[in-house]
């Protein structure tokens, strides 16, 4: 990363390479918790701990039903 000086100090100075890269890697991220969350029944402005609770929710549920049904 490239340094210049401002006011004394040294500042670091990302390149446009990598703020692109990190511009796709947001969207990327942005794109999956969009994905997972509509295939999970839930608003795609769902966080990914709105997510992850959907989920862990389903498998309790699932995972109860299985045990009601041992038990029959």
């Amino acid at each position: 990363m490239n340094t210049t000086f401002r006011f004394g100090r040294r500042i670091p100075l990302p390149s446009t390479v990598q703020i692109l890269h990190d511009l796709k890697v947001l969207s990327a991220q942005e794109q999956g918790r969009k994905r997972y969350a509509l295939a999970d029944g839930l608003p795609e402005t769902a966080s990914w701990d709105e997510i992850g609770a959907h989920r862990a929710r389903a498998e309790r549920e699932v995972a109860s039903a299985a045990a009601a049904r041992l038990l029959e």
